[in-house]
């Protein structure tokens, strides 16, 4: 884990992706916490739906939606560093996402948004990763690998996501500080 790894005062949050076209839940996010027990309360909180739809997929781009647009994090408004976004899941990722979805989800005036539009926007200030998690048949890694690149882990065992988030977050604290946040030309 991060903070088995020696990473002092992390500030994590865990959000909760479904699908925006069948579950009534599609997405849910605690707060960004730092300890053991305030991140605990946070993952008991979670309602998994898994009821499925016909669809082949779930909804991840919702969190680089609420990464881009409803966070508000001193990394990247004091520091300009881009902070670390990690989905997980063993589902392919839904491509469209309407303006009615966006708005009941997220409130306000949304436009409609693409899996690749909301990866771009949160791109901006996060460093995006994926674990896919292949079991069975079925392989969703080619679809992955088009946005992530190098930064698609594929696993078998849903036990080592601890062990391949706390050695990302690891190497990069050891290593040179993240990139900077992309700031608009003057």
């Amino acid at each position: 884990s991060v903070i088995a790894a020696g990473i002092t005062d992390p500030q994590i949050c865990f959000t909760a992706i479904g699908d925006h076209e069948y579950d009534r839940a599609p997405f849910q996010a605690g707060q960004f916490e730092s300890s053991d027990e305030l991140m605990d309360k946070w993952l008991q909180n979670v309602w998994l739906e898994g009821n499925g739809g016909s669809n082949d997929g779930e909804s991840y781009a919702l969190s680089w939606k609420f990464a881009a647009d409803h966070t508000s994090c001193d990394h990247i408004e004091k520091r300009k560093q881009k902070g670390l976004l990690f989905s997980i899941g063993d589902e392919p990722n839904l491509r469209s996402y309407p303006a009615n979805a966006l708005n009941t989800i997220f409130g306000g005036q949304n436009k409609t948004e693409t899996d690749v539009s909301l990866f771009e926007k949160a791109s901006q200030n996060w460093d995006l990763y994926h674990i896919s998690i292949e079991h069975g048949s079925r392989k969703t890694s080619a679809q992955w690998k088009q946005l992530f690149g190098d930064r698609l882990i594929v696993i078998n065992d849903y036990q080592d996501i601890p062990k391949v988030i706390g050695n990302i977050v690891t190497q990069r604290q050891n290593s040179k500080p993240s990139s900077p946040v992309n700031q608009p030309e003057t």
